[in-house]
């Protein structure tokens, strides 16, 4: 194996292990919209090592080529997608209040002291 594969290898390991240890967090979270978050922010990163470490992998071929079209498109289209299920779960849940924290009213807290 050659330094490049090595480092390849590293970090597709890498990649994976944040993934697992996302999926196994998001059980931990009682509300959606705290999912939302943490899967939004580490498939990120996630596939930005897989895709890094398969890269380095393959070495200079077409495939690297869409290995980062996929990757674009994904970190498009991920941010869309997790402002919709957002805005559904604005739209369907009545007690949003009681998971949220608004900024308003911190502020209104701190006038009052």
């Amino acid at each position: 194996m050659t330094v490049n594969q090595i480092i390849g290898c590293v970090l597709m390991a890498l990649g994976v292990a944040i993934m697992v240890l996302v999926v196994w967090n998001v059980f931990q979270l009682d509300f959606v919209i705290n999912r939302l978050h943490i899967t939004a922010m580490a498939d990120s990163l996630g596939t930005l090592l897989i895709f890094a470490g398969a890269a380095l992998c393959l070495g200079r071929d077409l495939v690297n080529l869409k290995l980062i079209l996929i990757l674009a498109l994904q970190w498009v289209t991920s941010p869309v997608c997790g402002h919709m299920i957002t805005q559904m779960e604005y739209a369907v849940v009545d007690d949003l209040g009681e998971h949220t924290v608004s900024i308003r009213t911190e502020q209104e807290e701190r006038e009052d002291v």
